[in-house]
């Protein structure tokens, strides 16, 4: 876990510095935002089967 927790940082910034927002420039504007809107969906999406899949868990569990 440790190596993990040290691992992180410095990984989660090369990937914001040096890869996300460099790649950001190959896109046009609306190719980003459709991307940002499928982002959201796709996040809603998960959070709501995320839970469902709790309370589904707790009620078979009874």
């Amino acid at each position: 876990m440790e190596k993990l927790a040290a691992f992180y940082p410095e990984h989660i910034k090369k990937e914001d510095k040096h890869f996300f927002f460099p790649v950001m420039e190959y896109f046009s504007r609306e190719e980003m935002d459709r991307m940002l809107e499928d982002f959201y969906k796709f996040d809603r999406k998960l959070i709501h089967d995320f839970f469902r899949d709790k309370v589904e868990g707790y009620e078979t569990d009874k």
